[in-house]
């Protein structure tokens, strides 16, 4: 009988947003795996030199990747979105890779609080240091990687 039943969502919307989902999570990973290699490079430069210029973007690019997958609105295709759609598939998924769902929310409310804090947004109340909100969120790099 459970076969015979119509789906209740849109499948083609949910594979859509699987599919960019994976590709943002992928292109964050890369962007952070770049960032470092560069921060490893013991190179001389100026504030606005290259190197620092393309520093930057590579962290901010990695940012924009996850608050993309993390994004709370309800009109988002993101995560949440495929998580509240499918649910047992996706719980399924993370058991598989280790993680759990509550990881993944708890990581996603702290990571809120850097989005808010960082100069990412334009926004009153920033902190100068991003480091600061990292420290602040308790988010250390090891959990955001995992994450």
């Amino acid at each position: 009988m459970l076969g015979d039943m119509e789906l209740s969502y849109d499948r083609e919307r949910v594979k859509k947003a699987i599919v960019r989902n994976l590709a943002e999570v992928n292109n964050g990973l890369l962007k952070l795996t770049a960032y470092n290699k560069l921060c490893e490079v013991e190179f001389s430069y100026e504030e606005m030199s290259f190197f620092a210029i393309t520093g930057q973007a590579l962290y901010n690019d990695m940012l924009v990747n996850v608050f993309q997958v993390l994004d709370v609105h309800p009109n988002a295709d993101s995560f949440w979105y495929v998580e509240s759609i499918i649910p047992v598939d996706i719980r399924s998924a993370a058991k598989s890779c280790n993680a759990s769902i509550e990881q993944v929310k708890e990581f996603s409310s702290k990571f809120l609080y850097v989005r808010n804090k960082t100069p990412n947004k334009i926004v009153k109340c920033i902190i100068e240091n991003s480091r600061d909100a990292w420290t602040h969120a308790g988010i250390s790099a090891d959990e955001f990687t995992r994450t």
